[in-house]
């Protein structure tokens, strides 16, 4: 909180980056001034990786953070002279599954953010959490010698330059591929992930995964993807979905902690009664299944099952539904979703979209746009001010992008 609370960047939720710099993702004017003499009750809600700051019990802005284990409690002033006096502190629930009214869905990156980098990779991954995603979604497939790797078809010839069948490959083979050059030359050598290096990417940022099992996977293979989640402490930050109803079946068994969604093409006949038999948290249905019955989603949050729909990528079908009340919305394109929800405040205070989010909002071609993104998928902060300078023709708007980009330099 600064001094001038009533200054755009007035409250702010930021975190010291591993350079030792600030990373300042969201921030917001106060309603009033916390001047000198003014006393002002101040609450930080923290639920998870969800952040909420309420000023004189309004709420004045949202946003997510990376959590370490070691993290503490605590005030600091900064250049200020402040008393800081009637401090308590409360346990919070854990955040509901189920959406309060009004409450807008929840950013879930489809395979990555997949319309600027090569989806199913490090590289769109990366971009996902930059975006800003409260999710990031990925499949994952096991190779013949066991080897849970990221890719969404069963074979690989259609996002890599290998030929075959995942489950006839050997591991080695398989995350050998080239998975980018088919996206564009900008991406050459961005290999097939295995899923240990997307759970390092869970552990180290502020999305959490939305993990597709593509069946139909033995219960061994099952088994050894969720004993992964577990070994590397992300129960919390994983939600496992699948197609495949025995897939969800051995994951329960193994790990019923861990919350499971049923992905749909076609509604069941009876959508509740299909979670409590699975043991769901989430029914997930495609936007064409939604809109043969959209009291579908009233029924499941009724029973406490939250509902992200997929795949969905243009705003007027964000706003149908979004209407609805659905938990998350899966999209190839989470940095214009996250920039339409901010838009959806008419003036009400709102979270900055991150920096990757008032980027794809730019007027660029696709080779510019391929570029831009390429070079901050790769932190390469020269190229993405050499592309901002030269493509950029708002100058306020060029100004305020090559300040952020430079404060993440660090």
């Amino acid at each position: 909180m600064r001094s001038a609370t009533t200054a755009g960047n007035g409250i702010e939720i930021a975190q010291r980056t591993a350079a030792d710099a600030w990373s300042v993702p969201y921030t917001a004017a106060a309603p009033s001034d916390a001047g000198v003499g003014t006393d002002v009750p101040i609450a930080i809600e923290v639920q998870g990786r969800d952040v909420t700051w309420v000023y004189d019990g309004q709420e004045v802005l949202e946003g997510r953070i990376d959590r370490s284990s070691g993290g503490v409690l605590g005030f600091a002033a900064d250049g200020a002279r402040v008393s800081i006096d009637d401090v308590v502190v409360t346990e919070l629930a854990p955040k509901p599954v189920v959406n309060e009214p009004g409450e807008l869905p929840v950013t879930a990156a489809h395979r990555g953010y997949s319309a600027v980098a090569p989806e199913n990779t490090l590289a769109a991954y990366a971009s996902a959490v930059k975006s800003g995603a409260e999710y990031v979604e990925i499949d994952v497939h096991t190779t013949a010698d066991g080897l849970p790797v990221v890719i969404h078809d069963q074979t690989v010839d259609r996002t890599t330059d290998g030929s075959g069948d995942v489950a006839t490959l050997d591991g080695d083979a398989v995350t050998g591929f080239d998975a980018g050059s088919w996206f564009s030359s900008a991406f050459t050598g961005e290999l097939v992930p295995t899923f240990a290096q997307t759970l390092d990417l869970v552990d180290e940022g502020s999305s959490d995964m939305l993990l597709e099992i593509k069946g139909p996977e033995t219960r061994e293979e099952v088994h050894r993807v969720i004993d992964m989640i577990t070994d590397a402490g992300l129960q919390d930050r994983v939600v496992v979905q699948s197609f495949d109803e025995n897939a969800l079946r051995h994951a329960y068994e193994r790990a019923p902690e861990i919350p499971l969604g049923l992905l749909r093409s076609t509604l069941d006949a009876d959508p509740v009664a299909k979670a409590d038999e699975l043991n769901l948290t989430y029914y997930n249905p495609s936007a064409a299944a939604v809109r043969t019955k959209p009291s579908v989603v009233d029924d499941l949050n009724e029973a406490g099952i939250g509902v992200f729909v997929w795949t969905v990528d243009s705003a007027g079908d964000w706003a149908e539904i979004t209407d609805l009340g659905v938990e998350g919305m899966i999209t190839n394109r989470p940095g214009a979703f996250i920039g339409w929800k901010s838009a959806q405040g008419q003036g009400e205070p709102a979270p900055g979209p991150g920096l990757l989010a008032r980027l794809s909002q730019l007027d660029l071609s696709t080779g510019q746009a391929q570029q831009l993104f390429s070079a901050l998928a790769h932190e390469d902060w020269d190229r993405l001010t050499r592309v901002v300078e030269k493509h950029v023709d708002d100058a306020e708007q060029r100004d305020a992008l090559l300040a952020e980009i430079d404060e993440l330099r660090g």
